[in-house]
């Protein structure tokens, strides 16, 4: 698996399974509380017909749906705090948290809003 994420509202992640796909996913912000997901799936025929194609994918397109739905309910107790305690492998998260205030206005774009300093606490 390979993905890519533009900023924070587009992504791609490359599986190379049972089919080779391309899942594109759109993030969009509603309001504080809601976002809207949109997902499309690109796969390879690799030689298979149209109709074993048409039907494998609608098989793995329904099992990504219902991973998504098993995800709800960690989704939906996440919550932002200001100064996560974070673990030496989460230099990544600083470094996005970091870049993406920049695309907030209010308190989420306070300068100290990132929390380095509360790895180690």
């Amino acid at each position: 698996m390979d993905s890519l994420h533009l900023g924070l509202g587009f992504g791609w992640l490359r599986y190379n399974g049972m089919y080779r796909t391309i899942v594109a996913s759109g993030v969009t912000p509603i309001d504080r509380e809601m976002v809207e997901i949109r997902l499309g799936v690109f796969g390879r025929r690799d030689g298979r017909s149209d109709a074993a194609t048409q039907e494998g994918l609608e098989a793995y397109i329904e099992g990504q749906a219902s991973a998504m739905e098993q995800d709800l309910s960690i989704w939906e107790s996440k919550c932002y705090h200001t100064r996560p305690v974070l673990g030496d492998a989460d230099s990544t998260i600083v470094a996005f948290r970091r870049w993406a205030s920049q695309l907030y206005s209010g308190p989420e774009a306070a300068p100290g809003a990132v929390g380095r300093e509360a790895r180690n606490a």
